[in-house]
Formats: structure tokens, C-alpha cells, sequence
């Protein structure tokens, strides 16, 4: 069972010779997603592993996600279940009206500032 999203995504491009990384544009991008086993069950606690692909490319890595079990029924319904409903709240998420999850606003005072080095003394 497959769940697909269209995510509003900036990715980053990296330049080889002087080792820098600059944001490029955003753009919208389909995620596939997919479960692909349960990794642990003991009956309270289920631990599914899910793969993931963005236009038709799948990743090499996968996510692991854990979830209280209901109880009854099959768990990996379950974890695709668990799968839509946390994927429908993650930022930049693309909803069937056309609308985008924007970010959670940042609290100043948990963000943090990191000051460069002050110039060398002449």
C-alpha cells in the first residue's frame, strides 16, 4: 500500500570545488510512500519501516516510525494509517485544494544566533 503527497520542497545544491551549499527554488515534488514491514510488535507499541521515493526516485534510506497499536486489526494497516495522518500535518505538504501546511511560527526565544568572529585586530 502506497500513500502519495505533493510537497512544496527548497532543495539545496552543492558545488563540488569550493565546498558550498546554496538553497535553490522551491518546487513541488511528489512523495510516494510506501510501508514496508513491521520492525517490532509487542502488542502496545508497533514499529513500522516505510519507504520513500520523490518522483518515481526512490531513497536509499527509510523511516522508522512507531505508533501505539489499537488493539485490534491488522497492524500494518494501522502503520499506513499512522503514515497519512502524520504526513498530513508536516510543512509544505500540498492538499488536495491546492493549499499548502504553512510552517509552525518560530518563537525568537528559541531560536539561536550564532555570531561570526570578530575581524582580527589590525
Amino acid at each position: 500500500m502506497t500513500v502519495i503527497i505533493k510537497k512544496q520542497l527548497t532543495p539545496e545544491i552543492y558545488f563540488a570545488e569550493p565546498m558550498i551549499t546554496v538553497p535553490g527554488e522551491p518546487q513541488e515534488v511528489e512523495l510516494t510512500y510506501a510501508v514496508l514491514r513491521i520492525v517490532s510488535f509487542d502488542n502496545n507499541m508497533v514499529t513500522a519501516e516505510y519507504s520513500v521515493a520523490m518522483n518515481g526516485v526512490a531513497s536509499t534510506e527509510t523511516i522508522l516510525r512507531m505508533f501505539a497499536y489499537s488493539g485490534s486489526g491488522n497492524p500494518i494497516d494501522q502503520a499506513e494509517d499512522q503514515l497519512r495522518a502524520w504526513l498530513s500535518e508536516l510543512p509544505g505538504v500540498v492538499l488536495e485544494d491546492g493549499s499548502v501546511i504553512t510552517p509552525p511560527a518560530v518563537d525568537e526565544a528559541e531560536t539561536t544566533t550564532v555570531a561570526s568572529d570578530p575581524a582580527p585586530a589590525a
